[in-house]
């Protein structure tokens, strides 16, 4: 062990994590440049849930949907990359548009 390799730059990383991130646990995401509210991925994937519920309600299809989407969601939180309050900012946003144009469509 030479004191070179990955687990010396660790220490630095931490120290440059910024960007105003600073989640419930350890980054371990490289963070891009724009804020993180409201977490996409969570509104992505709950828009599809939210269109589904409303416009084709097979509800064991919804059921799965829904739990992919709450396990990615807590993921993002667990990674780092998002506060619950980002997360739960997409999932409630995300279903409600979803809902709303599965009603403007039906």
């Amino acid at each position: 062990m030479d004191g070179r390799g990955p687990w010396r730059a660790a220490p630095a990383a931490r120290r440059r994590q910024g960007n105003g991130a600073q989640g419930l646990s350890a980054n371990h995401l490289d963070h891009g440049s724009r804020s993180g509210f409201p977490s996409t991925h969570a509104a992505v994937m709950s828009t599809a849930v939210g269109f589904m519920a409303v416009a084709i309600p097979v509800w064991s299809l919804i059921a799965a949907m829904a739990t992919v989407t709450l396990c990615t969601s807590w993921a993002r939180v667990h990674a780092g990359a998002h506060f619950p309050s980002d997360v739960l900012a997409g999932l409630v946003g995300g279903a409600a548009l979803g809902a709303l144009v599965a009603l403007q469509l039906i």
